[in-house]
């Protein structure tokens, strides 16, 4: 973090944070008596920054005039409330593209016609926002119902997809990895007549050798037997079988 040394020296003072080095130190120009404080390596190399020495401190964030430095900025504000900062966000949007500290100094502006136009621009205090949450396995069922999805041949679902879904998992002998096994199946969309395809392959290759041996611990994880389509399989264990008795 470039101006470290300025945030120590001053610690209740309000901080000036640029995308850049270069930038604060442009920025230093308009506020002499602020840490004025950057980071290096581009826009998002924000994550790469230990910002702990700034926690609970009150930081006016000057970004360029850009869309990533916007975006970029957005996301740090983020993780600057969350170590307790108070932190607002100049608004850059009437400026040029790319406009920042150096083409304020290149422009012309004073101190106080930088103050003002921050005061101007400083906008509403950032408050935390509640990411949104991941879809769970049930959001995925009641989506697929809610499409009325309709397989190649025109079978269309008979039982809600949950339902199949635990018939599957309860004759499945390995109980390993059921969110991904759950998401696996719902991406094969099954009907009733591809379930018991399913189950009589199930039945089928627990007989098998592979399934057997070793107190089964070459029984193929349940989302990797159903991302590879191994119920196909019973179909070549059956012959097998067959052969065996010849």
């Amino acid at each position: 973090m470039y101006g470290l040394d300025q945030v120590v020296a001053a610690p209740e003072s309000q901080i000036i944070l640029c995308e850049g080095p270069r930038k604060a130190e442009a920025a230093k120009t308009f506020f002499a008596a602020l840490p004025c404080i950057g980071y290096a390596g581009g826009c998002q190399s924000w994550k790469k920054t230990d910002w702990s020495p700034v926690a609970g401190r009150r930081i006016i964030m000057w970004p360029d005039a850009d869309d990533k430095g916007r975006q970029s900025f957005a996301a740090l504000a983020q993780h600057l409330v969350t170590l307790g900062c108070q932190v607002w966000i100049l608004d850059t949007s009437d400026k040029a593209e790319g406009w920042d500290a150096f083409d304020a100094i290149e422009e012309g502006y004073t101190p106080s016609m930088i103050m003002a136009w921050a005061k101007a621009s400083k906008g509403e205090q950032i408050v935390a926002v509640e990411p949104e949450p991941e879809p769970t396995i049930a959001d995925d069922y009641e989506q697929h119902i809610a499409e009325s999805i309709t397989h190649p041949a025109g079978e269309e679902w008979t039982t809600e997809p949950a339902d199949l879904f635990a018939e599957f998992w309860s004759a499945y002998p390995k109980k390993i990895g059921k969110d991904a096994a759950a998401k696996a199946f719902g991406r094969r969309k099954p009907g009733r007549e591809l379930l018991q395809n399913m189950l009589d392959a199930i039945d089928a290759q627990k007989l098998s050798d592979q399934w057997r041996r070793d107190g089964g611990q070459y029984i193929p994880n349940p989302a990797t037997w159903l991302n590879q389509g191994r119920w196909q399989d019973g179909e070549a264990l059956e012959d097998q079988r067959q052969e065996t008795f010849v």
